[in-house]
């Protein structure tokens, strides 16, 4: 008898390309997962591109022809210039004001966004005096109404900058007088000739007599004169300082000869 040798698949081949083709699918269908997700960050980038040029564009547009812009458009263009606004944590609460309304005006702030930009990046006492005060008086405050209200919590009771002004006196270096003298000179409204009278007021008499012959027209030039003249004082202060101190006996004795003879 002959017996049949026709040849049979393989189970375990037929399951291990079965296998090999399910591999093969799910491969396929995760890249083309993969590409999808990045072609959608792609067209998502290309988008913000193309809303930002379009900003750049309405805002150079405005620039040409003179207006000033206002609303989302402008202060989308200006805030890409990543300024940073001022941290306030309860100290220098003119400063703080001052700074603030800085960025204010170079981003274009809106009136009622001001009062919500800056409780943002307010700390400690600061942060507390804020929720408490809008507690009371609700989130709805104008900005002026607000910005009084801070000065008067943080401000100093007894506020008298020309009093201490007429008050100050160079005990330092003129750079160090002059920088205690620029902080209060800020806090008030006075003429070019009145600032100058000041500060030359409170300089050493050795150096305030010595600028005061050159008449300064300006602050800047007064201090300019008053720092050559300490540099000028210092120089001959070194030049005639003896090389070697002498002895008090040997100066006692030249003394003595020379002058105390009878």
């Amino acid at each position: 008898m002959v017996l049949s040798t026709r040849n049979t698949p393989d189970d375990n081949s037929i399951e291990s390309v079965k296998a090999m083709i399910m591999e093969l699918s799910q491969n396929m269908v995760n890249m083309n997962n993969q590409m999808n997700d990045q072609n959608r960050t792609v067209n998502e980038k290309i988008e913000g591109l193309l809303l930002q040029n379009r900003y750049f564009k309405e805002d150079i547009q405005r620039l040409r022809s003179g207006g000033e812009g206002t609303g989302r458009n402008a202060s989308h263009y200006t805030r890409s210039t990543k300024l940073e606004f001022p941290k306030f944590n309860g100290d220098d609460v003119r400063g703080w004001l001052y700074k603030s309304q800085q960025f204010f005006s170079v981003d274009r702030i809106e009136e009622d966004e001001k009062v919500r930009i800056s409780s943002i990046h307010l700390q400690d006492k600061a942060l507390n005096w804020h929720q408490n005060y809008v507690r009371i008086h609700g989130e709805d405050i104008d900005w002026t109404t607000y910005a009084e209200a801070i000065q008067k919590r943080f401000g100093s009771v007894i506020d008298d900058p020309l009093s201490e002004l007429k008050n100050l006196k160079q005990t330092g270096t003129v750079q160090s007088y002059y920088g205690e003298f620029e902080r209060l000179i800020n806090k008030l409204e006075v003429n070019e000739k009145y600032a100058i009278s000041l500060f030359l007021g409170g300089l050493q008499k050795e150096i305030e007599l010595a600028v005061r012959m050159f008449k300064p027209k300006t602050l800047e030039d007064a201090l300019c004169l008053a720092k050559l003249q300490e540099d000028t004082i210092v120089a001959v202060k070194k030049r005639s300082a003896p090389l070697l101190p002498l002895p008090k006996s040997n100066l006692y004795s030249i003394c003595s000869e020379e002058y105390l003879q009878p």
